[in-house]
């Protein structure tokens, strides 16, 4: 048996029981029941059976209470099992309505509850009657003085429920959507209007694209009958609500509030009905709508229950869903609804009827989907009104009428509490015993508080859909990678741009107000929210005008200026296009919490807007700039939001509002590598923009104020640095306007500012060369010139030129001569940083060297030449090798200048420096010159041979030819420098041309050397010599070191370079020297040399030259060139006789002539020849035949016989021998003949015998005497020759007077004195043959 079964079974003994006493009938009605019951398998053969029905209605009709319980329960568990046949329910319905007008209240409650299970059940009234009575029974239930208040809230709550299910019911036969949507009205107290406004969406989006599918697009004239029913309903609950009767119900009137309750929930639960089926519209539209239009035209004196704000309530709830489901089929009654609720908030009614106003409004403003359809319908049409303008300007008219207020402060500080309740989550209220003055405060606080998230709920309404325009691809999303030109189409971008352009204004009046008037944290927050969405909207829109203004008005909450100067500012119009940040850095800066926060959103709008914002980012950097300012700042400080105690850097440790802000100040230019390259360019733009305007304040305020605007050009620069360094990747496209700013700081007149630049592009260009993009870019070092490189490295010349190209453009302007001096010290530091990178800027930089080099001050030369040497020193090796000749002819026109000498002299050493590094860094030549140049080495000189035959397996990176032309160049310009009118220059340039000879020689060809001879070598000796011989030999003076006593000091010069011949001298002796080191070195190979044999006789002319005219250095120089040449080369076999006679002859061609110089130095210089004679003999003996013996010892004694004619009595008087006789003293030991020369002893002997004195007569003697002494003495005149056994003849002439013959013979005796025991330890030395045959004459010179 079904559970049913047996509790019905159970019911029935209950009631048989119950009946027994007083109603026997119904207790057998049980029995029987009870009886028939068992004989049932099911609720489906109890609904065909009348009995058991009947027995629980017969319990009904009694009207007594247990059994009318009784029943009545049986009766609700037969509906519910659907154990009730449908024919029944007249008969049900009709006990129910008896047991309604019933007093007892369980009954009534009985019966209400039967009621809705009849509507829960399939035995729903499928007809008007039945409808009208079951309905009927609640309302009079509702309506019934006698009901209690339970009954009554039952009652309606049983017929709310009722017309739920009957409308439930129409909607599924009439086979419409089922959707429903809750109702929007309700304004929540403890959430944020963006946490609504995201609600909204979510709950609005299926529902409207259900209806916008095109199923139910169509109106439908037919009904059902089902429907029929619910129109007759809703016919007569309109009726109701008007305050008239209801025909179908039968009931003459019911509270109207409870009508419009049940209707507002029809026409927010039931939307597709009216959408779709056209009898419901119509209702909709003629009854409905009419009958809210005439609640809503009312006065300000509203009585009896319209004027409760209840009523009021459910008649705006009611229209507000009208507005908010049914604006696009009801446009002409919506436009009339809101333009009532519009002009309502301005009419002079109760406080509460505005609040509910507002809150009506601020729930559209918070529907996007609402406010979308609205101001399609309205606002984009243009024969409609603009009601969505209209209620935006009615909410802003509420916030604005807060500064007119007498208790504004009290106003806004529960203004700022309520937003304060809703961040935390908590619903706002007043204390219970809170005044009628505090609850009317509050009262204007709370229509303020909705005006205000109204206002709000708009701006993230824009926002919102602007958000979905670019998830649909109507607008480019402003962080999107494609940085094509922004797109902006479709229809709800222009919806969007339709909205900004007709609110933004009044949105931007209002916002600003409120956020200049208010100090709590929560509502300056929710305000800046709106700033920041309205802000963003209007970038993704690119709405300029809209963005510039609201960034402007935001900008004007971020720096907050001292109090006093607060107070005596006015209050800028929040609507205009640039705020004025300028905060003289002299007074102190506080930073309150609200300019805190509107910096970070700030910050916010920047990171979002980035690629968009385009010219307003001049406005976001004013106030970076001043924030940058303040942050530097030692007088800046925050403020905590509870006053007094100020929150310093010092207190607040690393977490502080300033660190915070300046990171965020630094990540927003940081993060410019997320950007698209115009966003960057046109955030250079801006940069220079603000550096631009305040660089022209500087120059008109003279010095008011400069200090800010420095600051402010100082925070353009480093943030241009920062964002050039964080997109080194893609440095190309933006350098140009890095580049450009600071060109234009360069050309400024402060100092300060040239300054800041230079060290700017300093940083930039060195950032560039150091990134890691560039050195990707360097490719291997090409063999190739550079015009032929290929076009794969057109990229890295294109950025290498454009990297260096700004040196040359500060260099050359024309003002500034600290803008050339920096352009110079940033060439540097490149060179030394990284000028191994370089590669195709070469030609620019060395042609800015070659510039500087031309320059006429001291400091851009000595800058210059910095750069050339750390090129020349460390460079060579990176520089391409076609610009290796014009770096060299650089340094040539640094030695060429004539501002500084040190300079020249280094640059000089820098020719050096690079001919080393040509010679060593190439291989020595072709095959057969090197092979030639080896060959001439081996026959001549082996130890020279060790150098040419070493082999290279270098790789050189330049051939022969294009060697032979840097050395070529080299020497051209060593040898214009050795003719410089500066001494130091040309003696430095002379003996860096023969060091290089001396030093390089090995590595040169013959045509090489034959060019250096013929070409610069005896040129340059032959120019040397002729400007000794015509130079002046006036005194100079030295240079001017001042005045003392009205006349000019002047340095002292030494004696012996005290004028131009003397200056010359000093550099022909280094030419010769330098000509002796070569022919010392190389002098066998340069004998195979062409006319070598020609230059040599030049060479031997000058010489003879330089010892007839020139200075003792020059004449002692001179011969050394001569004498280290035979030295050196005689002893090994290398010197031809022919040459080594013709030394011989210029040594007594020397002796023979008198030089120039004085007598001391004439001296000096027969002592060098001498001297050199005997070390000539004694390295070169070998070679000397009979011939040249005689000649040189006739030599010596020419030398003997002028010195004791020409000697200084001097040392005479005072015991002392001359100094070429005692020169000769010691040379002539290391004149004794060789071995094979062993007949020469007895010329030798007898010749120094010649110098032994005889036996003179007294001084009283006569002449006669004196000639006779004077020939016994064997000082014989021209025509007197003494026989010598090879038949040389030794000659002398005696016209000495008889004084100078006394003192001949005093220092010929000293003379002899000394010779004696050089005579003695000479024979002694002879071979004893020459011993015994120059015995006598010995003994007999000796006189012993």
């Amino acid at each position: 048996m079904a559970p049913i079964m047996s509790v019905l079974e159970s019911d029935l003994r209950s009631l048989s029981l119950e009946a027994r006493r007083r109603y026997p009938s119904i207790k057998d009605g049980a029995e029987h029941a009870i009886l028939k019951l068992r004989s049932l398998s099911g609720p489906n053969e109890i609904a065909h059976n009348e009995d058991i029905l009947k027995i629980f209605l017969m319990a009904c009709e009694v009207k007594n209470v247990k059994l009318s319980v009784i029943g009545l329960s049986c009766l609700q568990k037969l509906i519910l099992h659907d154990a009730v046949a449908p024919s029944a329910l007249k008969e049900i319905l009709a006990t129910l309505k008896e047991h309604g007008e019933m007093a007892d209240e369980s009954i009534q409650l009985k019966t209400l509850q039967t009621i809705l299970i009849i509507f829960q059940s399939p035995l729903l009234p499928d007809n008007e009657e039945n409808m009208a009575r079951a309905l009927g029974i609640c309302l009079r239930l509702l309506e019934s003085n006698r009901s209690s208040d339970s009954v009554r809230n039952t009652a309606a709550a049983t017929f709310r429920q009722a017309v739920a299910l009957i409308f439930d019911h129409v909607v599924s036969v009439e086979s419409l959507p089922i959707g429903k949507f809750a109702s929007g009205g309700y304004i929540s107290r403890t959430s944020s209007v963006t946490s609504d406004v995201n609600r909204n969406i979510n709950s609005l989006e299926s529902f409207e694209q259900e209806f916008s599918s095109g199923q139910f697009s169509t109106k439908r004239e037919s009904l059902t009958k089902s429907g029929s029913l619910g129109l007759r309903l809703l016919e007569d609950l309109t009726a109701l609500a008007a305050g008239g009767s209801a025909i179908w119900l039968r009931v003459s009137s019911i509270q109207r509030t409870f009508a419009y309750d049940i209707i507002e929930f029809i026409l927010s639960n039931h939307v597709a009905l009216f959408r779709t089926l056209a009898p419901y519209e119509q209702v909709l539209r003629r009854q409905i709508c009419s009958l809210l239009m005439t609640s809503l035209r009312t006065n300000s004196e509203l009585e009896g229950e319209i004027g409760e704000p209840y009523f009021r309530r459910m008649v705006l709830r009611s229209v507000a869903h009208i507005i908010r489901l049914y604006s696009s089929s009801l446009i002409t009654e919506t436009e009339v609804f809101l333009s009532m609720l519009v002009r309502a908030i301005s009419l002079d009614l109760p406080l509460w009827h505005r609040i509910l106003v507002l809150e009506i409004l601020r729930g559209f403003s918070v529907e996007a989907r609402t406010l979308r359809v609205l101001f399609l319908i309205f606002d984009m049409d243009p024969k409609n009104t603009n009601v969505v303008e209209g209620m935006v300007k009615a909410l802003a008219r509420i916030v604005s009428n807060v500064q007119f207020h007498e208790t504004i402060e009290e106003s806004l500080a529960a203004v700022a509490g309520m937003f304060s309740s809703k961040a935390k989550g908590i619903e706002w209220s007043l204390d219970n015993d809170a005044s009628n003055a505090a609850v009317l405060v509050a009262s204007e606080a709370h229509a303020i508080t909705l005006a205000i998230e109204g206002i709000l709920g708009v701006v993230f309404t824009v926002a919102t859909l602007t958000d979905e325009a670019v998830d649909v691809g109507e607008i480019d999303s402003p962080k999107g990678d494609d940085d094509t030109p922004a797109n902006c189409s479709g229809s709800t971008a222009s919806l969007c741009l339709s909205m900004v352009d007709s609110m933004w204004l009044t949105i931007l009046d209002a916002l600003s107000l409120i956020l200049e008037k208010s100090q709590g944290e929560a509502i300056i927050l929710e305000i800046l929210k709106g700033y920041q969405a309205f802000t963003q909207a209007c970038g993704v829109l690119h709405a300029v005008e809209p963005l510039n203004s609201f960034l402007a008005s935001l900008c004007k909450f971020t720096i907050s200026a001292p109090v006093e100067v607060e107070k005596r500012s006015a209050v800028q119009s929040p609507g205009s296009k640039r705020s004025d940040l300028s905060v003289d850095q002299r007074e102190s800066i506080i930073l309150t919490p609200k300019n805190v926060q509107a910096l970070r959103t700030l910050f916010n709008i920047a990171h979002r807007l980035h690629n968009v914002l385009g010219s307003s980012w001049v406005l976001v950097l004013e106030t970076l700039a001043a924030l940058d300012r303040a942050i530097h700042s030692p007088h800046a400080t925050t403020q905590e939001v509870s006053a007094a105690p100020r929150l310093t850097r010092d207190s607040s440790g690393q977490y502080s509002d300033f660190h915070i802000l300046s990171s965020l100040n630094s990540q927003l230019f940081e993060s410019s590598g997320l950007m698209h390259v115009s966003a960057i360019k046109s955030l250079l733009l801006a940069l220079r923009q603000l550096s631009y305007q305040c660089m022209a304040t500087i120059v008109n305020s003279a010095g008011q104020g400069s200090g800010q605007k420095i600051g402010s050009i100082s925070f353009t620069v480093e943030r241009v640095l920062s964002i050039l360094v964080n997109n080194l990747h893609r440095v190309q496209p933006l350098w140009n306007d890095v580049v450009d700013h600071f060109l234009e700081l360069g050309d400024c007149p402060d100092q300060k500012l040239r300054r800041m630049a230079l060290d700017a592009m300093d940083k930039a260009i060195c950032s560039v060369l150091a990134s890691d993009h560039f050195q990707d870019l360097l490719p291997s070092k090409p063999n190739v010139a550079s015009d032929n490189v290929s076009s794969e490295y057109t990229e890295l010349r294109s950025l290498e030129c454009a990297v260096i190209s700004p040196l040359k453009v500060l260099y050359c302007s024309p003002k500034n001569v600290d803008v050339r001096v920096g352009s110079l010290k940033i060439l540097l530091h490149v060179l030394e940083r990284h000028g191994e990178k370089l590669y195709y800027s070469w030609p620019d930089i060395l042609d800015l060297l070659r510039s500087v080099a031309q320059a006429s001050e001291k400091d851009l030369i000595t800058l210059g030449f910095q750069s050339l040497r750390v090129i020349m020193n460390d460079g060579l090796s990176t520089i391409p090798a076609d610009y290796l000749q014009v770096c060299i002819d650089v340094a040539g026109a640094y030695g060429a200048q004539r501002t500084e000498l040190n300079i020249s002299l280094t640059a000089i050493g820098l020719l050096w420096t690079s001919t080393d590094f040509i010679v060593k860094g190439l291989i020595y030549g072709p095959k057969e010159v090197t092979e030639s140049v080896q060959g001439e080495s081996q026959k001549n000189d082996d130890l020279s041979s060790n150098f040419y035959s070493k082999a290279s397996d270098q790789v050189s990176m330049l051939n022969i030819v294009d060697r032979d032309k840097l050395l070529i160049l080299i020497f051209t310009l060593l040898q214009s420098l050795g003719a410089d009118g500066r001494p130091e220059v040309r003696n430095s340039a002379v003996r860096t041309l023969f060091q290089i000879l001396g030093s390089h020689g090995q590595k040169l060809s013959k045509s090489m050397w034959e060019d250096c001879l013929w070409n610069y070598v005896f040129p340059t000796l032959e120019r040397a010599s002729h400007m000794v011989a015509t130079s002046s030999k006036d005194e100079w003076q030295g240079k001017e070191l001042g005045t003392r006593g009205g006349k000019a000091v002047h340095m002292l010069i030494h004696h012996s370079r005290n004028t131009a011949q003397k200056q010359w001298d000093e550099t022909l002796v280094l030419i010769l020297g330098g000509i002796a080191r070569i022919l010392r070195s190389f002098f066998p190979f340069l004998r195979s040399l062409s006319n070598f044999q020609s230059g040599w006789d030049s060479l031997l002319l000058i010489v003879k030259d330089s010892i007839l005219n020139g200075s003792k250095e020059v004449v002692l120089a001179a011969i050394n060139c001569l004498q280290s040449t035979v030295v050196s080369h005689s002893p090994k076999g290398n010197l031809p006789l022919e040459y080594l006679i013709s030394v011989l002859s210029v040594y007594e061609f020397a002796l023979q002539k008198s030089p120039s110089c004085s007598d001391g130095a004439a001296s000096k210089v027969k002592q060098e020849i001498l001297q050199g004679l005997g070390e000539l003999y004694v390295q070169a003996q070998g070679m000397f035949d009979i011939g040249m013996y005689n000649q040189m010892l006739l030599i010596f004694d020419s030398a003997i016989k002028q010195a004791k004619t020409a000697s200084n009595n001097f040392e005479a008087e005072y015991g002392h021998v001359p100094p070429v006789q005692r020169a000769t003293l010691e040379i002539l030991p290391l004149l004794r003949p060789a071995q094979h020369l062993s007949e020469m002893w007895s010329p030798f002997l007898g010749t120094l015998l010649q110098y032994l004195p005889r036996a003179y007569p007294s001084l009283n003697n006569s002449e006669d005497d004196v000639e006779k002494a004077s020939s016994e003495d064997n000082i014989t005149d021209p025509d007197h020759s003494l026989e010598v056994p090879n038949g040389t003849s030794l000659t002398s002439s005696n016209t000495k007077s008889q004084r100078s013959m006394e003192t001949d013979m005093a220092a010929n005796n000293l003379f002899a004195e000394k010779l004696v025991p050089v005579i003695i330890d000479l024979f002694l030395q002879t071979p004893p043959n020459e011993k015994y045959n120059n015995f006598p004459d010995i003994v007999q010179g000796l006189g012993r």
